[in-house]
């Protein structure tokens, strides 16, 4: 169903302008006969739109609001001023799930759904090439996390790998807090006789975390007769929940 449209020029305001927010409140105050759905405005005029027709007296007392109209914004327009004397903010307040209570304090929202994706990124890496033929695992790359709150946390270790015989196997794994992570704890890679092809490798695990934890990323030979090598190894934390 169209509504009806009433058309009003700037100069029938007495101020030449108006505020759109208060004219709005004015018209319904104004207890028409018709519904005011909203109003729209331009450099030179103003248009309201009812969701029927105005009978009886309703246009004179349309007319009415319109040339008492001020142009100014309601009174009751609510704003929030704040001033470094006037913060006063809890430490432990994610201010991006924060709101400002009635007496103008910071608070936490209680209904702010919290995003901690990205948080506590840390990264630590050992880009040279090291080279072992024992047969105990070697740590490449350590990395000891900063104090983290509670929550699920994704490591990501990664690296390039070679080994120097088919009868070798080279052997990767990581570690968190001493113990091998994922199902298939470790990586065994081999390939072609007399081969030496370098291989990229990426792990990824998904952790429940808190407090301060240690991660190594490790390698070693399967039979200490030949070589394996690693190079460009890093590992990531990052917090996801």
């Amino acid at each position: 169903m169209a509504d009806f449209k009433y058309t009003y020029p700037l100069s029938d305001f007495p101020n030449n302008k108006y505020n759109l927010d208060t004219l709005g409140e004015e018209v319904r105050d104004a207890s028409l006969s018709s519904t005011l759905n909203y109003i729209d405005g331009y450099d030179e005029s103003v248009d309201l739109f009812f969701l029927t027709a105005l009978t009886g007296s309703d246009p004179s007392t349309l007319y009415t609001v319109i040339v008492n109209h001020q142009g100014d914004q309601a009174a009751d327009a609510e704003y929030i001023y704040i001033t470094p004397k006037d913060i006063s903010i809890d430490p432990s307040i994610n201010l991006a799930v924060a709101a400002v209570d009635p007496s103008g304090l910071i608070v936490s929202d209680p209904n702010a759904i919290l995003n901690y994706y990205g948080q506590n990124f840390q990264l630590d890496a050992s880009t040279s090439l090291t080279t072992t033929s024992s047969t105990s695992p070697l740590t490449k790359v350590t990395m000891v996390t900063e104090d983290l709150p509670a929550g699920l946390y994704k490591i990501t270790a990664g690296w390039m790998g070679s080994y120097t015989n088919d009868k070798n196997e080279a052997v990767f794994d990581a570690t968190l807090n001493g113990t091998p992570l994922g199902v298939r704890t470790d990586v065994q890679y081999t390939g072609p006789k007399d081969g030496n092809t370098i291989m990229v490798f990426d792990r990824r695990f998904y952790e429940n975390l808190s407090g301060v934890n240690t991660i190594a990323l490790r390698y070693w030979s399967s039979n200490g007769l030949y070589s394996t090598t690693i190079s460009d190894a890093y590992i990531e934390l990052i917090r996801i929940h």
